[in-house]
């Protein structure tokens, strides 16, 4: 399950030391943007979140804190960032002031949450939660409501541009591939049709492509992750790059490029090298994002 091998993922510590070219439709050299992400200094410490902007320049810290906070996501319109803290969902001012308390987990919840993801309306966020009978994703409204949204075993939601569905990773007879279900819970269908198993989808802004993370067949012995994208209907594929363990992260505000996690010997666990990195939708050598040292789990990207 994409959210079990996820959680491990956190104790991970990445240092982001290269430069980073753009991968903009006008042919811009310079990627436009801003991105939130967690980072930790040390393994063991508490995580702090960041944010930088796309070409890698003015890096700010907007939390100081001894618990791990993760999982940053940004508002649709760029002016808050809801996260994780344990067992809480969390937002606060784009600067990283007023932080409030949105919802905790009660008594029916096993487990931390994961995966935030912000519905397009600005309305919903949707996450990943475990009860007894395990993972499942849900969405919470900000009038209170919590709403179980699948009844299969799943987690990483990603909302479609339109609000009215969800990509995420589900198990069918304990193999995992990316499925969408409406928001309503209505629809429930399989899209990827995994070779061996597709997890971490992210739905491109335009609409016309989910990026996945694919597992190759011997990957418990020797993992070599791929990033693909997959339109809607299953029926185009397109590997954009492979190595190590693969997590898509986030879109390009103009779908023209990934942001993702690689984990290049998931092997060696805490202490293997991990990096983001950006990789243009045609493909080619992804490069390393600038100026977020200690960055691990999941980001977002704003325009």
């Amino acid at each position: 399950m994409l959210v079990l091998r996820r959680g491990a993922l956190l104790g991970l510590v990445v240092l982001l030391v290269a430069s980073l070219s753009g991968f903009g439709a006008s042919g811009s050299r310079r990627p436009l943007g801003k991105i939130v992400f967690a980072a930790r200094a040390h393994i063991g410490v508490g995580a702090d979140i960041y944010s930088v902007n796309a070409d890698g320049t003015r890096l700010r810290r907007l939390t100081t804190s001894s618990a791990d906070e993760a999982g940053p996501i940004w508002s649709p319109d760029g002016k808050s960032i809801a996260y994780v803290g344990g067992r809480s969902l969390y937002r606060m001012a784009a600067n990283g002031t007023k932080p409030r308390l949105l919802w905790t987990e009660d008594a029916r919840f096993r487990s931390s949450i994961f995966d935030p993801a912000w519905s397009p309306d600005g309305r919903r966020i949707a996450f990943a939660a475990a009860l007894v009978n395990g993972w499942t994703v849900w969405t919470y409204e900000f009038n209170g409501r919590l709403t179980q949204v699948t009844t299969r075993p799943g987690g990483h939601p990603s909302w479609s541009p339109t609000g009215r569905q969800l990509a995420y990773t589900g198990s069918d007879g304990g193999k995992s591939s990316v499925f969408v279900i409406g928001a309503n819970g209505s629809g429930d269908h399989d899209v990827s049709h995994a070779p061996v198993a597709d997890e971490s989808p992210v739905w491109s802004p335009n609409g016309k492509w989910i990026a996945l993370r694919s597992l190759n067949a011997d990957w418990r012995t020797r993992e070599v992750d791929s990033l693909d994208i997959v339109s809607l209907d299953g029926r185009l594929r397109r590997t954009l790059t492979t190595g190590g363990a693969i997590f898509p992260a986030a879109w390009s505000p103009t779908s023209d490029a990934i942001l993702f996690l690689r984990v290049e010997h998931p092997e060696k666990g805490a202490l293997s090298p991990t990096q983001l990195f950006i990789v243009s939708v045609k493909g080619g050598t992804p490069r390393s994002l600038p100026g977020t040292n200690g960055a691990f789990g999941g980001a977002s990207w704003h325009r």
